[in-house]
């Protein structure tokens, strides 16, 4: 992988994430995606030369073979990439974007879209006819799954992130009958669903404790007004364990806020074991990061049975998942009680992720993409084996229906599902 004179550039908003460094993932905190993003822009400049177009020039200048240059958009950024050139940029509704998407004249040159989070439905019909359109990256195959009713699916390609952990953390040997709860305090990370069941588990092993990892304000101050349904939201979830964070630890419930990604994988390393999203169903993980690092240091993984977490946890495997909240409720029991099959899950969780994540085989896949090789649309065939049904469904409905067609269909779908939830 030896091919550093050809140029690979990237467009990165990194005015938005309010950081003076953009790499230096451990001393600050950022969010799984930017974080990925920008271990995907490293691991790339050891075989590519990296121009990284950025609304803000980081101070973290080190690395050799990125170089930084400053625009205001990416409408800037793509008027100085050149033709056949590749840009890489993450998904956002940024009406920008789509216009550069769709404009045929920039038709040699080719744009690459990251999906660490889901386009919306209706913005994937708009630039199916798009020339410039290399690829779409899905972050999973449960992701690309979820997509196979799109008409631009054949441009859909699996590659999920490639996750690494700092080897140089020591573990303090001491049992520390501390679980974690790793994620954003918004409704989304599905908190509100641990707080529900918490003080019933205190009440009945009063020496364990929950610590949670994540806050509210990543990268900006909030707003009450503009705000206002966070602030909803924290007083919601706070009812359930004494009404204030001061009072959560009464229930043995403490708060870090955002912390830097050293300070989370030291965290994980004192944990028993990890609590992820706990959401069931509308709460869709593209790939859990989150649960990949816990699984990588041997801890058992509980979550909600849903979007990517069966394909990177795989139930009973590296964890225990849930369709509801008796469900739940039930596996943070076991979790707590035996802590043989903690072990074992942790155990097993390792070696099935390095299995089926090995990172070598997914940054080769990066690196046959941008050098012009064959590759696979898939990961891992299992998941379409597993969700067989839902594929062929979704496929279906791609080939015979219109777009109109299969909106109408979605929207039938959901308004059933709500009907027989309440």
């Amino acid at each position: 992988m030896n091919i550093k004179k050809k140029l690979i550039s990237f467009f990165y908003d990194s005015k938005k994430i309010n950081r003076e460094g953009i790499f230096k993932t451990n001393n600050t905190a950022k969010s799984g995606g930017d974080s990925s993003f920008c271990n995907l822009i490293i691991f790339l400049s050891k075989s590519f030369e990296i121009n990284v177009y950025c609304t803000k020039i980081p101070k973290d200048n080190i690395y050799k073979n990125i170089f930084f240059k400053k625009v205001n958009s990416i409408t800037e950024a793509e008027n100085k990439i050149k033709q056949d050139e590749f840009l890489i940029f993450n998904f956002s509704n940024d009406s920008k974007l789509l216009k550069l998407l769709l404009n045929n004249s920039n038709k040699s040159k080719k744009y690459i879209v990251w999906m660490h989070n889901t386009p919306p439905f209706k913005w994937l019909c708009k630039i199916e006819k798009s020339k410039s359109l290399f690829k779409l990256i899905a972050v999973s195959d449960s992701q690309r799954l979820s997509l196979a009713h799109t008409k631009i699916y054949n441009k859909i390609i699996s590659i999920p992130h490639f996750v690494e952990i700092n080897k140089k953390l020591k573990k303090n040997i001491n049992n520390s009958k501390q679980i974690i709860f790793i994620g954003a305090l918004v409704p989304s990370k599905g908190f509100h669903l641990l707080a529900q069941i918490w003080p019933n588990i205190h009440s009945k092993y009063p020496d364990w404790k929950l610590k949670v990892i994540g806050g509210t304000d990543l990268y900006h101050k909030l707003n009450k007004i503009k705000d206002a349904h966070i602030y909803k939201y924290v007083n919601f979830f706070l009812s359930y364990i004494g009404g204030s964070y001061h009072n959560a630890k009464k229930f043995k419930v403490t708060f870090t806020g955002s912390i830097s990604k050293k300070k989370v994988l030291s965290e994980i390393l004192e944990a028993e074991f990890i609590i992820v999203n706990p959401n069931y169903k509308n709460s869709y993980e593209t790939f859990c990061i989150s649960a990949a690092e816990g699984l990588l240091y041997g801890k058992a993984i509980l979550g909600g049975n849903f979007g990517s977490l069966p394909e990177v946890i795989k139930h009973c495997v590296g964890g225990l998942l849930h369709n509801n909240n008796i469900q739940f409720k039930e596996n943070l029991l076991k979790l707590i009680q035996n802590k043989k099959l903690r072990k074992q899950l942790g155990q097993n969780g390792k070696k099935y992720y390095l299995s089926n994540f090995n990172n070598n085989d997914l940054k080769k896949r990066w690196f046959y993409l941008l050098s012009n090789k064959k590759i696979t649309k898939h990961n891992s065939l299992n998941v379409y084996y597993y969700n067989f049904l839902q594929f062929f469904i979704r496929s279906t409905a791609r080939y015979f229906l219109s777009n109109t067609n299969i909106f109408l269909l979605k929207k039938c779908i959901i308004y059933l599902k709500n009907i027989l939830k309440n």
